[in-house]
């Protein structure tokens, strides 16, 4: 029943924002998804994995990545696949299959029956998702959502909770960050990565196109390739940085280059960049504790991301770094925060780094060895 309300208001939604010919277009592609993608439900062959699908044709960006490019993977390691729409999930598949990945699927009342069997069997039930789209303490940030009318976003709530509510019934859960993984170790015991990865065909497509290409002017072409409208904001916090970095390394590179200059001098170079960013991802909310307490002024959400960013950055790399001296890290954060941000936030990160400094060594938080010991002088 809670699918036939969810089906017509989105009908009726789309007939009022995009009229009566998007409604037959997407009627036409839930009719196919439906029917495609529930075939292997009347093959009853033995397989290895069952992937039941949550989006339909009309949103197919995440099922590409999430089932058909997983399918392809397992596919190419020699286990057997099927996947089934989820509205066409039938009990008696759950003896045909192994194994079986949910991929944003909202809770119905078949679902629970269906994990309650296959967990009576001794079959592993995993869910699949690569958003925080299963609880509306995570959705609730997302400012494209304002715009939605009362009804609509009720329904959107809706089926984000139903999400959640079949993600705690499942053993696992799979998704494609660490960062993800961390928040939905919440709600399963067992979290694994499986990164997005493009298809054979699309690696076929990329060399093609690069083999075809004719342009020969110095212009660099950036594709973002985002998914959904409710990413736009997340193109926007990176255009301004993209813009400044192309924009420094050409001013950089000689006329007689043709090619970029490599992003690590060094193999360690690699492995404190990846540590860094790591390290500076796991701890941001606990140091943005520590830079809320020298900003008496300001609000947090007052202050721009990339001054946030920076500022967490530089903390991280003063408690985990011991060999960099603590003014070698300021000095180049500062430096950082003069291009990549405004004309004034090198002042203003050194002034609340300076305070971070103290605090981090009164709690001893930051030891240096080795060449992190020596004075500025020295460190020059």
């Amino acid at each position: 029943m809670a699918d036939i309300r969810e089906l017509t208001a989105k009908t009726l939604h789309t007939l009022k924002e995009e009229g009566i010919i998007s409604v037959g277009r997407k009627a036409k592609s839930y009719v196919h998804t439906a029917r495609t993608v529930g075939r292997d439900a009347k093959d009853r062959v033995y397989k290895d994995v069952l992937f039941i699908n949550g989006c339909d044709e009309s949103v197919p960006h995440p099922a590409r990545y999430r089932v058909t490019h997983q399918r392809e993977q397992l596919a190419a390691n020699n286990i057997s696949t099927g996947e089934v729409y989820y509205v066409n999930l039938q009990l008696d598949q759950v003896r045909y299959y192994r194994t079986f990945v949910f991929f944003r699927c909202p809770y119905t009342d078949m679902i629970g029956e269906f994990i309650k069997l296959a967990k009576k069997l001794n079959k592993r039930v995993l869910f699949d998702i690569d958003d925080l789209v299963v609880d509306t303490k995570y959705t609730d940030t997302i400012k494209y959502l304002d715009s939605m009318s009362k009804e609509e976003r009720a329904l959107y709530d809706d089926g984000v909770m139903r999400m959640g509510r079949t993600l705690k019934l499942c053993d696992a859960a799979i998704t494609t960050t660490e960062r993800l993984a961390e928040e939905l170790g919440h709600y399963v015991p067992e979290v694994f990565i499986n990164r997005n990865t493009a298809s054979e065909e699309m690696c076929a497509l990329s060399k093609e196109a690069l083999k075809n290409k004719t342009r020969k002017d110095d212009h660099v072409g950036i594709g973002y390739f985002s998914g959904s409208l409710t990413h736009n904001d997340d193109f926007e916090l990176v255009l301004s940085i993209v813009y400044k970095t192309l924009w420094h390394l050409q001013e950089k590179m000689r006329e007689e280059d043709d090619i970029l200059y490599p992003i690590y001098k060094k193999d360690e170079d690699f492995e404190y960049a990846r540590t860094l960013m790591r390290k500076a991802f796991y701890e941001y909310n606990a140091n943005m504790e520590i830079i809320d307490k020298f900003t008496y002024n300001w609000e947090l959400d007052r202050i721009s991301e990339m001054d946030k960013l920076i500022m967490s950055c530089a903390i991280s790399e003063l408690k985990h770094f011991p060999s960099i001296p603590v003014k070698v890290t300021l000095d180049e954060y500062i430096e950082i925060s003069k291009t990549y941000s405004s004309p004034k936030s090198g002042a203003f990160i050194n002034g609340v780094l300076d305070k971070a400094v103290a605090l981090l060594k009164d709690t001893n938080e930051i030891v240096k060895a080795g060449r992190g010991l020596l004075d500025e002088t020295e460190a020059r």
